[in-house]
């Protein structure tokens, strides 16, 4: 509250916002959401956390304000591209073998698989 407090809005704004604390239920404020007014969202939190973050109720006024939330172990690294805005999630873009669907292309799997296919029996 106090950065809100401090600043005018115009200074806060942003469209891209870091959760703060990793989505912790004290984290990010109906104030503090409304002053910065992200289009975009990452929250930093390790997969099934001890702490639960991020919490529901932090989920539920970012959706509340149609922010498009990144959620680190859905999501892995989050790249943006300034140039052009553009976007994307690691996790999506490079898929881990064990990931990948039956019957998806051997191209699909990365150049080890090639390999793998080229080695004589």
């Amino acid at each position: 509250m106090a950065l809100v407090e401090r600043y005018p809005k115009e200074a806060l704004r942003s469209e891209v916002l870091l959760v703060p604390h990793h989505g912790s239920k004290t984290s990010s404020s109906e104030v503090f959401l409304d002053a910065v007014a992200p289009r975009w969202a990452i929250v930093q939190a390790g997969y099934r956390n001890r702490f639960g973050h991020p919490a529901p109720s932090v989920l539920a006024r970012y959706q509340d304000r149609q922010v498009q939330l990144f959620i680190s172990p859905d999501c892995g690294a989050w790249r943006w591209h300034s140039a052009d805005g553009s976007w994307q999630c690691q996790r999506q873009q490079e898929m881990r073998y064990w990931q990948h669907r039956p019957g998806a292309a051997a191209q699909d799997f990365g150049p080890w698989l090639e390999e793998a296919l080229a080695l004589p029996p």
